[in-house]
């Protein structure tokens, strides 16, 4: 697995690709050496995204910002913040409070507003440019139902709905099928590295990901090795204290055939049981 990443279909010759910071360049040069024509930028430095995440998150966008948003999971609108024809059918009320967002100190320009995120709650990731990222998040602090948070706060919630963390959780050496991601992979087409995945399936997996809650509030951390018995069958990937459910969490890849959920583990001394996924399950992600 080279990155996990998002693919938004602005037009029907354009593509957007949301990628992670850090796998940025390898995978800029990972996609461009593989294309035979077409324009290709990496427009990273000059796009911004804020995310923003909760069950009051529809709320404070039609508050703050005047848009109505109705969008499902995993779909995005372009609001234009300049005069312009609107693309997508979104509502007068847009209309109306976009001149009044221009007005409001934006530079003209397309914000695009997705129905996605990390967090396993209702939310949404706003990409716009840097200046106007700056403008929005200004208006959004000033709503007291709003504060900020960091990339702990994301881990936390992102492991307890069992999101697998790139650089963690899956990478270059382990498989999506290993990682539990077979119903992204469409065997009925042609794709780089099919070939490896259909021998991985019929010569089986060489380990598989397992997800984990301690008896204590005792966190099981990254690299601590896994038992069953006195046998270690592998090792921890992502590991914390759930606040949610007052108790360690975490997943990590152990041999097959050790992957049962309801299984007594050991982590580095703690008592643990494999558990299935999410860990949290009263989320407002399809509120």
């Amino acid at each position: 697995i080279i990155d996990d990443l998002i693919v938004f279909k602005l037009d029907w010759d354009k593509l957007m690709l949301v990628v992670n910071a850090a796998t940025i360049e390898n995978d800029f040069k990972v996609i461009k050496n593989r294309l035979s024509d077409g324009e290709f930028k990496n427009i990273s430095s000059g796009t911004a995204k804020l995310d923003l995440q909760g069950p009051l998150a529809r709320d404070v966008i039609r508050d703050v910002l005047g848009l109505e948003l109705t969008l499902k999971y995993f779909n995005f609108a372009q609001i234009p913040l300049s005069p312009s024809p609107y693309p997508l059918p979104l509502g007068e009320r847009i209309k109306e409070r976009g001149r009044g967002l221009r007005r409001g100190g934006f530079s003209g320009e397309n914000i695009l507003i997705s129905r996605t995120g990390y967090t396993g709650e209702l939310g949404y990731e706003i990409f716009t440019s840097n200046d106007t990222a700056v403008t929005l998040w200004k208006k959004f602090i000033a709503d007291e139902r709003v504060k900020p948070a960091g990339l702990g706060a994301r881990d936390i919630l992102r492991l307890e709905m069992g999101y697998s963390l790139y650089g963690h959780d899956i990478d270059e050496n382990t498989s999506p099928l290993e990682a539990g991601l077979g119903k992204f992979i469409n065997f009925d087409k042609e794709f780089i590295g099919k070939d490896a995945l259909l021998k991985e399936k019929k010569e089986g997996l060489k380990k598989v990901k397992i997800a984990f809650k301690t008896n204590s509030r005792r966190v099981p951390r990254e690299h601590y090795k896994i038992f069953s018995g006195n046998r270690k069958i592998g090792t921890v990937t992502s590991g914390s204290f759930s606040p949610a459910l007052s108790c360690g969490i975490g997943m990590g890849y152990v041999e097959p055939n050790f992957d049962r959920v309801g299984s007594n583990i050991v982590i580095s001394n703690l008592e643990a049981e494999i558990v299935a996924l999410p860990f949290y399950k009263k989320g407002s992600l399809m509120a």
